[in-house]
């Protein structure tokens, strides 16, 4: 999934150049390993996000 620098709320991301979510590569991270917020989606792009997940993965759509 590409978000590009052209967003109108890219500058939100923390993100430097157009960049790609890999959904279908996900992983976790234990919290102890973070060590700052770069920056946040705006609620369309979460939207996108959860709706290319629910595709990929077949899931219910009330997540």
């Amino acid at each position: 999934m590409l978000i590009e620098k052209e967003t109108e709320s890219f500058d939100k991301t923390g993100l430097i150049t157009d960049s790609i979510i890999k959904l279908h590569r996900l992983t976790t991270i234990p919290k102890k390993l973070i060590k700052r917020k770069l920056g946040e989606a705006n609620p369309i792009l979460v939207k996108k996000i959860k709706s290319n997940l629910v595709q990929l993965f077949e899931l219910d759509k009330n997540i």
